[in-house]
């Protein structure tokens, strides 16, 4: 029993020397290996030669793109759309004479100037009828060619030419011309027909179609009657404002009239009696010697009526007789 117990004992001592011996070596590598790790490398930088640099002006604006300017050309935009804005309706371009190119017309007039057959368009009731493009000749200025009608063969243009009062002068012979032909000779543009101007300032334009059957006309509502009341209101008010204004403004021209009549007057007076600083005084006039009255004709007295004499009276009786006798 004590010889199993002390075989044990030094199994498990070996045993323990053995992880010991181990756990040593196995510190010790990595020790090593943490060392030579962590450990920073070297690093040679080389110095960098000293070049001699010398300044050069760049350039702020490309003058010539060389190969990309044969590629792509520059457009001017604002130039076209501001010449297709200059043309009536009958300027076309290459799209009108490729869709008309197997038919003949009648070449007009070939001018320098556009103004030229816009007079002459203007003073044509068939102008439907006409249509013109620009081309560059060989100098490179725009010209124009006006073209009429659209025939299936030359010998209806040719015929069109007599038959159509044209209103040419005797200088200009109009030719019979395939439509064809023209593909080649006009300017590189397009007539953009669908631009329209959306600004807030151009006029509209409205076509009214009618209808087959009439749309019944809607009864008055009350806010209708009130809409309606209110503005004739508001009308008769305004009416009314503007003739009290007349009115005020009439009489302040009436009194700024007379204000002005006064004042002239009273100028036209100090310019006729002028005011001095000490006025002589007055004198009285002698008075008038009184007139000499001539001689007035004698009046006569009207002659006096003879009176009547009194008649005696009889005596009364008594105390009357007594008053009688007296008077006698």
């Amino acid at each position: 029993m004590s010889q199993n117990q002390a075989m044990s004992s030094k199994y498990f001592r070996r045993q323990s020397k053995f992880w010991l011996i181990g756990a040593g070596v196995t510190a010790v590598a990595w020790l090593l290996v943490w060392l030579t790790s962590s450990a920073p490398a070297i690093i040679k930088k080389d110095k960098p030669k000293e070049e001699e640099t010398q300044a050069v002006a760049l350039p702020t604006r490309i003058e010539n793109f060389v190969d990309l300017a044969k590629e792509v050309k520059p457009i001017d935009f604002a130039t076209l759309v501001r010449d297709m804005r200059t043309y009536p309706a009958e300027f076309k371009d290459k799209t009108y004479f490729e869709n008309i190119a197997n038919k003949y017309t009648v070449e007009v007039m070939d001018v320098l100037e556009n103004e030229v057959i816009v007079d002459y368009l203007d003073g044509r009731s068939d102008r439907k009828q006409y249509a013109y493009f620009r081309y560059l000749d060989a100098n490179k200025k725009p010209r124009y060619v006006l073209t009429y009608g659209q025939f299936a063969t030359a010998d209806e243009a040719k015929a069109a030419i007599t038959t159509a009062n044209l209103g040419l002068p005797e200088s200009v012979t109009p030719t019979a011309v395939l439509a064809k032909d023209y593909l080649t000779k006009i300017d590189n543009y397009m007539r953009a027909d669908s631009i329209a101007d959306m600004s807030s300032n151009q006029p509209r334009r409205i076509n009214l179609q009618a209808t087959k059957s009439e749309i019944p006309v809607k009864a008055a509502t009350r806010a209708d009657q009130d809409l309606v009341q209110r503005s004739v209101e508001s009308a008769q008010a305004r009416e009314q404002a503007r003739l009290e204004e007349e009115r005020r403004r009439a009489r302040m021209e009436t009194a700024r009239a007379q204000l002005n009549q006064q004042q002239s007057a009273v100028n036209e007076e100090r310019s006729y009696t002028p005011l001095t600083e000490n006025p002589a005084p007055q004198q009285p006039e002698p008075a008038p010697a009184p007139a000499q009255e001539a001689p007035k004709p004698p009046t006569v007295a009207p002659a006096a009526k003879p009176e009547p004499k009194a008649e005696p009276k009889p005596a009364a009786q008594g105390a009357g007789g007594d008053e009688a006798a007296t008077a006698q």
